[in-house]
C-alpha cells in the first residue's frame, strides 16, 4: 500500500494509478467523477452515490448513509 493514499476530491473513493482520468498519474479527482475536465456528476447526485455505497458496505440507515456522505463531503475540496 502507498505511503499516502489519494482520495477522489469529489467523491472519496480511494485513488490507484488507474483510477486516475485520461491516464495522468495524478489528481485531485478519479475518472467516474471528471471526464474530459468535466464533472460527471452534481452535488446530490455524488451525495447519493456516496450514500448508497455506505449503504452497501455498512447495512447503515439511508438516514444514517446520507448524514456520512455529507459528513465526507464536507471535508473533500470540491465541495469546500
Amino acid at each position: 500500500m502507498a505511503e499516502t493514499e489519494h482520495v477522489c476530491q469529489s467523491c472519496g473513493m480511494p485513488m490507484s494509478e488507474e483510477d486516475y482520468p485520461e491516464g495522468s498519474e495524478q489528481g485531485d479527482f478519479c475518472h467516474y467523477c471528471m471526464v474530459h475536465g468535466e464533472f460527471t456528476s452534481t452535488k446530490e447526485e455524488v451525495k447519493v452515490k456516496i450514500a448508497d455505497t455506505v449503504q452497501e458496505m455498512t447495512g447503515r440507515s439511508r438516514e444514517e448513509a446520507e448524514s456520512l456522505a455529507e459528513k465526507k463531503m464536507s471535508t473533500l475540496k470540491r465541495w469546500q
